[in-house]
């Protein structure tokens, strides 16, 4: 049977004795949000409706199936059989047979499962998977990483390999089918260092846009709307239309940290005069051909090859030193950072989620601290002083001298 659903309506799912229903307003991903029903009978014949838990919550009908199964099987068996999740925990579940749940339960949420279990395959199954939950230690956890970066894999590719020990075990935790120690609480993550130094200068901006309006107009409007705004390219590739506050020169863009407003300087509102202009009647203000979203990784196209058009990025650059679209946003910082702009004005402007992202760049700033001397100095000689007579001590006042 289907598993789509009319809102307020028990539906049945194509697993037996699981049902779902919408929950009205409730909504998740976009869609109305589904809540798992599983029905069963009771030893008298007596029949039992519970409540399992909403798609948001990450529950799907296999699951809600699974504990079905459950509890029939407690039913059937009485209280003295274990049910599947205690016959694990017995006989102590390995990592790989808690990976392969891992797998079918939380995997399809994500947006690149493959890689996932690429890496599992690769990195973690030679290693742990037969090894007991219970028995993996965190020294073991510790070498694990070690010998990740000594065979020259990124520390952010590490940080995810490592990150998926602690999911798996935090997983079968919460789903209760492990309830001992979680050995990754005692290992540190390595630090990923994805800050970039590299910046524009006002000739490198100008040659850049110039080599990109060659290759192409669109990316050109998007190249300049992220170097005036320092908006993060999903930012700008998602603005609509209405998100263009022509009369009050305004973008409001719907970033990571939520909504916010962006004013717009004479070349960005000029530009965006025209775009709105042509595109008003279209759901996306940057579409692709066809009209839909361009993806973030497009821009390895027109936009890389004018970085090397342009002969930006030296052959060997370092990675924190390479040109690439995020480059842009760092400039606009930059520069707001270099002409004295506040840091905080700066983090609200770009979406920072907190004052450490923007802190990066503090060393541009120029230094104030010979200005508080002057500052001082100037105030104190405003002042002027006012005639005063010498007083003679009070009796009280002699006694204390």
């Amino acid at each position: 049977m289907s598993e789509k659903s009319t809102n307020g309506k028990m539906i049945q799912t194509k697993h037996v004795g699981v049902y779902q229903r919408e929950g009205g307003g409730k909504r998740y991903d976009g869609k109305p949000d589904v809540c798992f029903y599983i029905t069963y009978k009771q030893l008298d014949g007596k029949k039992v409706w519970e409540k399992i838990g909403w798609r948001s919550e990450k529950m799907t009908a296999a699951l809600a199936y699974d504990i079905r199964a459950d509890r029939m099987q407690q039913i059937r068996l009485g209280a003295a059989a274990a049910p599947v999740q205690q016959r694990r925990k017995e006989r102590g579940m390995t990592f790989g047979e808690a990976w392969a749940i891992f797998d079918e339960k939380w995997l399809p949420n994500l947006k690149r499962p493959e890689m996932e279990r690429q890496f599992y395959n690769l990195y973690l199954a030679p290693v742990l998977k037969d090894r007991p939950l219970n028995d993996i230690k965190p020294l073991e956890l510790e070498d694990l990483k070690t010998s990740l970066l000594a065979k020259g894999l990124a520390a952010a590719s590490v940080r995810l390999i490592i990150g998926n020990v602690r999911r798996v075990y935090n997983k079968m935790t919460e789903w209760d089918l492990y309830s001992g120690p979680k050995p990754m609480d005692r290992v540190k993550m390595p630090k990923v260092d994805n800050a970039r130094d590299r910046f524009l200068t006002p000739d490198e901006a100008q040659t850049l846009l110039a080599a990109v309006k060659k290759r192409s107009q669109l990316w050109h409007d998007i190249s300049l709307t992220s170097l005036h705004t320092g908006m993060r390219l999903s930012e700008v590739l998602g603005l609509r239309p209405q998100d263009i506050d022509l009369k009050n020169r305004l973008i409001h863009p719907d970033g990571k940290t939520g909504k916010r407003s962006i004013p717009m300087n004479d070349i960005l509102f000029e530009t965006m005069e025209q775009i709105v202009a042509e595109r008003k009647d279209s759901p996306l203000l940057f579409p692709s051909q066809k009209g839909t979203q361009l993806g973030s990784d497009s821009a390895t196209s027109s936009f890389a090859r004018a970085v090397a058009d342009a002969k930006l990025n030296p052959p060997n650059v370092d990675r924190r030193h390479k040109v690439v679209f995020h480059t842009l946003r760092h400039t606009y910082c930059s520069w707001l950072a270099t002409e004295g702009v506040p840091l905080y004005v700066i983090g609200e402007m770009v979406g920072h989620s907190s004052m450490e992202m923007t802190k990066r760049y503090s060393h541009l700033c120029p230094d104030k601290r010979n200005q508080t001397v002057s500052v001082v100095q100037s105030m104190f000689a405003k002042g002027k002083a006012t005639e005063t007579e010498k007083l003679p001590l009070t009796r009280s006042a002699r006694k204390e001298k």
